[in-house]
């Protein structure tokens, strides 16, 4: 699986021999299971549920997207926040998602209060206060926690009732991290999301292909 997976993408035939690789084990446990009645369900479901397994329904995702062929049904969301639209679907889910984004700081330097003058006896003379200069600075904020979307269209984030959407076609910067991913939308007023606790690589390699989705 990191063989063929090294270069990101997985081709027709490594596809298809993938495909009869899990398929053919898979039978196997069953056919054990059935004869022998050893507890080997659990092992398929181990199988499906881990790291390589998980990297080999992206890869196969990717293949279809970068080729230009209708998207097969490889991941489905049992109970989704989100009534998609006809003609979006769901293409993973990611839990436990830290959401992070720039907030401006406003902070004046050179401010003063103005002072008192007595000018005669019972009698002063103020001067004005002022703020000084305002100094803006952007500072990262972690907003909240929740679960991040990716469909054929849109990232969603979710988090206790409220969502964001952001579709893939106003997305103008994907910068990757080693657990995380910053994306920037357009438009003048739009400041970059950083999302954490995501597979960064295939989510970029979506955003980068998505015009090549059906």
């Amino acid at each position: 699986m990191d063989t063929l997976l090294d270069d990101g993408v997985l081709s027709d035939k490594e596809k298809s021999n993938l495909d009869r690789f899990v398929s053919f084990y898979s039978d196997q446990f069953k056919k054990l299971k059935a004869k022998h009645g050893w507890d080997v369900v659990s092992e398929i479901d181990n199988i499906q549920d881990g790291e390589q397994y998980q990297r080999f329904i992206k890869g196969a995702i990717l293949s279809d997207i970068i080729n230009g062929r209708p998207l097969e049904k490889r991941f489905t969301i049992n109970e989704s926040p989100i009534i998609f639209p006809k003609g979006e679907s769901p293409l993973w889910l990611f839990n436990n998602v830290g959401y992070f984004t720039y907030k401006t700081k406003t902070e004046y330097r050179g401010s003063s209060d103005g002072i008192s003058i007595r000018i005669a006896k019972g009698l002063y003379y103020r001067t004005g206060s002022f703020k000084g200069n305002p100094i803006r600075t952007e500072v990262l904020e972690k907003k909240k926690d929740g679960s991040l979307i990716l469909t054929t269209k849109n990232i969603y984030f979710y988090c206790g009732g409220s969502l964001e959407k952001t579709p893939l076609s106003k997305i103008i910067l994907a910068q990757t991290f080693a657990d995380g991913i910053l994306i920037q939308k357009d438009g003048m007023r739009e400041k970059p999301k950083i999302f954490k606790h995501v597979d960064s690589w295939f989510i970029s390699n979506v955003i980068s292909n998505h015009e090549n989705i059906p």
